[in-house]
């Protein structure tokens, strides 16, 4: 029997189950996502356990979402609707060769992107430029029909010991998926889960 979403409360409650699911298998998901990409050996460690990495980490989450890519693609350059589902203020549009500042208010934290890349409703690359340890974050977007997107957001050049880049890995992945739930509840349904402000 197909079910049938007929009110704004059974979408977020929809939603909000599917960001559980999520969350209680973070680090499995983590782990399976790993691209990798060759260079030195690195290795993280929780008591008597040794996990040995012997290239670098780049993780990967990714979501469909029911949006033509046009519109998809738009959310994740426009700061009017970026918004409403990732940071709270931006200086400006993600444009190639641009630096925008990033505001997360409730947080007071800020941040300094330079938009990389940008290829029209295929590919955006931007780069932490702010960060203590600066990485880049590629999204990629991928056409599945006209009416729907698979986007895949890439995290690339993390430095430090095992454990902090293991640290940070798990932390972007996990915040990086929290974004792409967001980014459907919104484009697809208008509802504003707030799930990056409430995650701290």
């Amino acid at each position: 029997m197909t079910s049938i979403i007929s009110s704004p409360g059974q979408i977020v409650m929809q939603t909000l189950l599917s960001i559980v699911i999520l969350d209680v298998s973070i680090l499995t998901a983590a782990n399976a996502a790993f691209a990798q990409e060759g260079g030195n050996t690195l290795e993280a460690q929780k008591g008597d356990n040794i996990l040995k990495m012997t290239a670098p980490l780049a993780p990967k989450t990714a979501r469909l979402i029911r949006k033509p890519v046009e519109q998809v693609f738009e959310a994740f350059v426009d700061p009017d609707t970026t918004t409403k589902f990732w940071f709270s203020k931006s200086s400006g549009r993600l444009e190639e060769g641009k630096t925008v500042e990033w505001n997360w208010e409730i947080y007071k934290i800020t941040a300094n992107v330079r938009a990389v890349a940008v290829e029209q409703n295929k590919r955006i690359l931007i780069e932490w430029v702010s960060a203590s340890n600066p990485s880049t974050t590629e999204l990629t977007f991928n056409r599945r029909s006209e009416k729907t997107t698979f986007v895949t957001i890439t995290n690339r050049g993390f430095e430090g010991d095992g454990d902090t880049v293991l640290e940070r890995v798990i932390d972007t992945t996990n915040g990086f998926s929290l974004v792409l739930a967001a980014a459907k509840a919104h484009l697809e349904f208008g509802v504003d889960l707030n799930i990056v402000e409430d995650s701290h």
